[in-house]
C-alpha cells in the first residue's frame, strides 16, 4: 500500500483517537495479503476468509515500542507495511539486535502459543501498520482449521534450519 494509507491513518487516529476498532482493509485486501505472507500462502480461500476476520490492524509510528521483552504477551504481528527490530538484552545489559522484519514477516507468534513473557523487544524502525491476531481468537480458528498449525510448524522449522546454518 502506497504511504497515503500511514498518512490517512494519522489524521483518523489524531481525529478519533487511538482508536484500533477502525478498519482500513477490506476482507478481499487482507485475503490478498495473507497470499503474500508465508506462514499462511499455502492455505485455501475458506481459511484465509476466517483468517480475514479475525484480524485486527495497529499503526505504530517509527521509534515507537510495540513490546517490550519481558512483557506479557498474547498477540502474533504480521507486518503490513513498514520496518521492525527484534532485540534482546544480554546478561551485561547490552542491545542485541536479533533480527530487522518488513512487510509479510511475522513476529509475536510465542505468544499465542505459550503464556511466558516475550523473548525480546521490538520497536518499529519505520512508521509501521501490523495485522494482529490475539490468542483465544487463533486458538479457535485452529480447532476448526487444524491445518494452520502445520504450516506454522514448516514456518518455524524453516526458521531454525536458517539460523543453525
Amino acid at each position: 500500500m502506497p504511504n497515503y494509507y500511514i498518512i490517512l491513518r494519522k489524521l483518523l487516529e489524531k481525529k478519533k483517537g487511538r482508536d484500533s476498532s477502525l478498519t482500513m482493509l477490506n476482507r478481499m485486501e487482507k485475503i490478498i495479503f495473507l497470499k503474500k505472507v508465508p506462514i499462511f500462502a499455502e492455505l485455501n480461500s475458506e481459511i484465509l476468509i476466517a483468517l480475514s476476520e479475525i484480524l485486527s490492524e495497529e499503526y505504530y509510528p517509527s521509534n515507537s515500542v510495540i513490546f517490550k521483552e519481558n512483557d506479557i504477551g498474547n498477540t502474533l504481528h504480521i507486518i503490513f507495511q513498514g520496518e521492525v527490530e527484534v532485540s534482546k538484552t544480554t546478561e551485561k545489559g547490552e542491545k542485541k539486535v536479533l533480527a530487522r522484519l518488513g512487510p509479510t514477516d511475522i513476529f509475536g507468534e510465542m505468544g499465542i502459543f505459550d503464556d511466558k513473557p516475550r523473548s525480546a523487544t521490538v520497536i518499529a524502525l519505520k512508521d509501521t501498520i501490523t495485522l494482529i491476531i490475539n490468542k483465544a481468537q487463533f486458538r479457535d480458528l485452529i480447532i476448526e482449521y487444524p491445518e494452520i498449525m502445520f504450516e506454522m510448524y514448516r514456518v518455524a522449522i524453516e526458521r531454525l534450519r536458517r539460523t543453525s546454518e
